[in-house]
Parts: C-alpha cells; structure tokens; sequence
C-alpha cells in the first residue's frame, strides 16, 4: 500500500511528537482501513443504483428510499471527517503561525523570548527597537509552532521602521493566530481596542 510506504519516509522524518504518531497510524494502515471502508460503501451504492436503473422492469425488490439516503449521508459524513481530518492534520504538520503584534513597548518581544526560553528578541525602552519580524519554530504539546515577533506598529517618519511595520501588518494578516498585545497601564490605548 502506497500510503504505508509514503508513511514510512514521514515517520524517519517526523519533527513532533504529533507527526509521530501520525505516520505511525498511517504505518499501521489506519488510514488504508478508513479509505477502503469508503470505498467499498461507494462501489456498493453506485452497483445497487446502477441495478435498480438497469432492472427496472424486472419485479425485484429494492431498498427504500429513505435506506439509500441514510447510507448516502453517511459516506457523506465519512468523506467530511476524512476531508477534516486531513485538513488538519496538514496545517499541524505546516506549522501554525502565532504572530505577535501591536505597538512599540507592549511586551511583544519580551513574550517571545520567555516562550523561546532564550534571549532571541532585542529588548529596549526605546520604541522601534524590533524593525524587521523575528520568527522561531517552537514546540507546544509536541506540535510544530512558527512564532513571529513583529516590529511595533506606530506612526513615524523613519523610513526603515516603515517598512518593518509594513511587514509586520503583513505578518499579521497571515497569521493563524494573532495575539494583540496593548501596554494596559495606558488606559487611553486599551480603550481604543475594545
């Protein structure tokens, strides 16, 4: 079974404890057993359609209507999970994105680097210190995150910053987690979020 051969290559290469343990499935023939279970339930729904089409004057007897659709919806159902888990499985594997954003001075670098466990990030009291994005692949519960720290978006006449806080937006707009850090001692700028 090619998805068993594909599996092994997947498992010499696993990065995580989650990629692991999928490729271990697929090893196993989890996946093989899930596909051909589909696949018998569509070959029979499709002869038995075909033989009521084709004997259609002949005196046999068919199931009914309703039998039919409540298989039909289940292979439907079984299509979705395998679609779902699929879909999930990959972005897993693809890394999620966490970006962190805001503005200058809320913690974004800070965060980073008590995630990371090591001084990555630069940290400054002078804003604009962070100019370009940052991006480390950690590890939570054995799944592969990418976390990228952004450059403090703020208004500013530096043209170097500009493009860093245009990268940062852009970052943010890809991410598949944002997390919006705001310096809550400044009460005027924590409003304006909510």
């Amino acid at each position: 079974d090619l998805t068993e051969v594909e599996a092994i290559g997947r498992l010499i290469s696993a990065r995580s404890r989650f990629e692991l343990e999928l490729a271990q499935k697929n090893v196993f023939g989890e996946v093989t057993r899930f596909t051909s279970n589909l696949r018998s339930q569509l070959i029979s729904l499709k002869a038995e359609c075909e033989a009521e089409i084709d004997f259609s004057t002949e005196d046999l007897t068919y199931e009914s209507l309703e039998e039919r659709k409540t298989r039909i919806e289940n292979v439907k159902s079984l299509c979705q999970t395998l679609i779902s888990k699929s879909s999930s499985a990959e972005k897993l594997i693809q890394q999620f994105r966490i970006v962190l954003y805001g503005e200058p001075n809320t913690g974004k670098s800070s965060l980073m680097n008590v995630l990371l466990g090591k001084e990555r990030s630069i940290i400054s009291e002078i804003p604009g210190t962070t100019r370009d994005y940052i991006s480390e692949e950690i590890f939570l519960e054995g799944i592969p995150v990418r976390l990228v720290d952004t450059a403090g978006v703020r208004e500013t006449t530096d043209h170097i910053e500009k493009l860093g806080i245009e990268r940062s937006e852009k970052e943010f707009q890809s991410a598949d987690v944002r997390l919006f850090l705001v310096d809550v001692s400044k009460k005027e700028k924590l409003e304006r979020v909510y």
